[in-house]
């Protein structure tokens, strides 16, 4: 019995509304319902599950974007869900204070797409869910600046890739940022060319292989697990913090984390394989504890300008492996041991190699300074 009402008005019974309200079945005003636009409107479409398409000339529907359409629930509050191919030259925005679902491909050849379930600057409080075998673009243009992908609200937000999802050529300026970036089987997220980013994973779980990369920096403070292969890339720094795990299980399973500059390791990196390269800068693992595979199996391999392992850092695997161009070698105060009766360290820099403190060794162990020197 209760009417949604659209057009260009103020107030309704005496109260103010802008644009959009709903009568209760008396023909009084519903006061649970507030949905303020802030320009016409001019087309309903009521659902029959309690929602209401809304369609007009406005940019904000109740301070959210929603840009001439918008889904509303029983109470005013945005849903959305995707259903159809969505494709533009300019800008494109999809909103919602509820849930939004993306079932379908979203694509820009020169603007912004925006995926939001909050306005711009306030905490989100839903979720985005992603099942679109395209995300975002993969025409975005040159100018195009910002996407955002935004689902970080409180015991909620999580963004989810299906296993044919993907957000590929990511506007610059991308953020993602999400309690959950839930990953299936396969996906490969790759957030594109992100303009002074730092990403923070808080987690990422993948039913098998998968890959995360980021242009900037990127900062893994929760786990981030796959079955069988694991892959992060970040373009300048990347860091997995004391409260992190960055891990790859399974048989045969490889861990690879890759920055384009320093990368530091407060936390566990683990896999039977591991291989962590700091192409332009100090690969550094302090305190963390670096495992390749389970008791005396597995492997890993250390590559960076130079290297630090400090700060009571644990490092094992049957085969443990670094061999710098150049830069400092660094042991102090930790644990670096090739384990069993087929363990192999293997060191070697044309800088200068110090351990000092902890236990370093192997069945074979080699510590090549070459012309750098060797401080024991």
């Amino acid at each position: 019995g209760r009417t949604v009402i659209g057009g260009s008005f103020t107030r309704i019974s005496g109260q103010p509304r802008q644009n959009l309200a709903r009568l209760a079945a008396d023909g009084s005003l519903d006061t649970s319902f507030v949905a303020d636009a802030d320009d016409a409107v001019n087309a309903l479409l009521a659902l029959g599950d309690g929602r209401v398409v809304v369609g007009g000339d406005f940019l904000h529907v109740e301070g959210q974007p929603y840009a001439g359409l918008a889904v509303l629930d029983g109470n005013g509050v945005g849903t959305l869900s995707i259903n159809g191919t969505v494709s533009a030259t300019g800008d494109i925005v999809a909103s919602a204070t509820g849930t939004l679902t993306v079932a379908q491909d979203i694509q820009s050849s020169a603007g912004n797409i925006t995926l939001s379930t909050v306005a711009p600057g306030t905490q989100p409080a839903a979720d985005i869910v992603i099942t679109a075998p395209t995300v975002v673009g993969p025409n975005l243009g040159t100018s195009a600046s910002v996407t955002e992908i935004i689902a970080t609200g409180a015991g909620a937000g999580v963004v989810t890739l299906s296993a044919t999802g993907s957000i590929t050529q990511a506007a610059s300026g991308t953020q993602i940022r999400a309690n959950a970036l839930q990953v299936v089987a396969g996906v490969n997220a790759d957030l594109g060319p992100a303009t002074n980013q730092v990403t923070e994973l808080r987690s990422l779980f993948a039913g098998g292989a998968a890959s995360l990369t980021v242009q900037n920096g990127l900062l893994v403070t929760g786990l981030a697990s796959a079955v069988g292969s694991l892959t992060l890339n970040a373009g300048t720094t990347l860091t997995v913090a004391a409260t992190g795990t960055a891990e790859a299980t399974g048989p045969a399973s490889v861990l690879s984390l890759n920055a384009g500059t320093s990368m530091t390791i407060n936390g566990t990196a683990s896999a039977e394989t591991v291989n962590l390269t700091a192409s332009g800068g100090q690969l550094a693992i302090i305190g963390g504890t670096v495992t390749g595979g389970a008791g005396a199996g597995g492997s890993v391999t250390l590559a960076g300008t130079s290297l630090a392992i400090t700060g009571g850092a644990d490092v094992t695997a049957q085969t443990i492996t670094a061999n710098l161009a150049s830069g400092n070698i660094t042991l102090d105060s930790s644990n670096v041991a090739a384990q069993g009766a087929a363990g192999v360290l293997s060191l070697a820099t044309t800088g200068v190699v110090s351990v000092t403190g902890g236990t370093v060794g192997g069945n074979t162990a080699t510590l090549d300074a070459g012309a750098g020197g060797l401080t024991v």
